[in-house]
């Protein structure tokens, strides 16, 4: 069966700074990566015609889900904060799927804001940006 492809979340990894991996990820969707702004902006003209100027901006929003127990909300809440303090906690970040063929870079990112924190009967999540 060649045509069989396979995957297992254990394979993704997310790896800050180049040291540290994350870990302690929810069930179900924990990684979202979406493009900030689109390739081109189109502009439509009253006879029709259609123009398109390119965006250069190369920026991403990523958003990690994790436990709230997870260890890795320790790392993020330290670098949110020596971030806010300093403008200086920007790291690279990657992702990559080692059973397939998604890999992501960011030569630069940074937590955009510490995450909520919310405590009840069961097992909370906790969404970096």
């Amino acid at each position: 069966m060649s045509g069989l492809a396979h995957y297992s979340p254990e394979d993704v990894t997310v790896l800050i700074g180049g040291v540290y991996p994350l870990d302690g990820f929810v069930d179900g969707s924990f990684v979202s990566i979406q493009k900030d702004s689109p390739n081109f902006v189109t502009k439509v003209t009253a006879d029709g015609k259609v123009s398109r100027t390119r965006n250069a901006s190369n920026q991403y929003n990523v958003t990690i889900s994790l436990a709230s127990f997870a260890n890795s909300n320790k790392i993020l809440t330290a670098l949110a904060e020596l971030d806010h303090r300093s403008i200086n906690a920007r790291l690279p970040l990657m992702i990559k799927d080692s059973r397939g063929s998604t890999t992501f870079f960011a030569p630069e990112a940074w937590v955009s804001q510490p995450t909520s924190v919310e405590f009840g009967i069961e097992v909370t999540e906790r969404q970096w940006t």
